[in-house]
């Protein structure tokens, strides 16, 4: 999973969609409220490593500036951090950002798009408030089975070794809210 700031709207910004959900879950039930994990059980504990534009940037300079010991057509893994993550562990941090408290899937969780679309004149209300741009939370361009295949359809482990590149001298790390913090 790629995260990271696209200036335009991007059908595959997880962190983006989740800023709307979260932003308008406090709109709606007030900072500090429990907000459950709009995934499934399985995607709430199945292991894996995110990239953050920043770190896959980082490690693409450093690998094309290496062609002894990264040329010849090597491929490379590349994430934020060697240590995999799973739900479990970054929703609470991620909902903290917000004011919320994360909690594990089950009653009352919603699916991003239907919360959104359940409130979405909750929504209009916050672009007028804060001055937002305008089309983002709902468009065309935004693709829900993105989140649906991250929040729910992946509920298996899918964890990438990071050896070889750190072997290649590459030792750089992020943890969670450095990765979604800065998006």
């Amino acid at each position: 999973m790629i995260i990271g700031f696209v200036c335009n709207l991007g059908n595959h910004s997880l962190a983006e969609i989740m800023g709307i959900y979260l932003s308008l879950w406090v709109k709606v039930n007030g900072k500090g409220s429990e907000v459950p994990f709009p995934g499934n059980p399985g995607s709430w504990v199945a292991k894996h490593n995110e990239a953050g534009a920043d770190m896959i940037a980082r490690q693409n300079i450093f690998t094309s500036l290496r062609p002894e010991t990264c040329g010849n057509g090597e491929a490379f893994n590349t994430a934020s951090n060697p240590q995999w993550h799973n739900w479990e562990q970054k929703w609470p941090q991620i909902t903290a950002y917000f004011g919320l408290k994360g909690t594990p899937p089950g009653p009352g969780a919603k699916r991003l798009r239907d919360f959104i679309d359940e409130h979405f004149d909750e929504w209009l209300s916050l672009e007028t408030e804060h001055g937002l741009r305008s089309g983002v939370a709902k468009s065309e361009v935004r693709q829900p089975v993105f989140e649906l295949g991250q929040l729910e359809w992946t509920d298996f482990d899918r964890q990438v070794d990071m050896t070889k590149i750190q072997e290649a001298g590459f030792h750089e790390k992020a943890e969670v809210m450095e990765i979604w913090g800065t998006t």
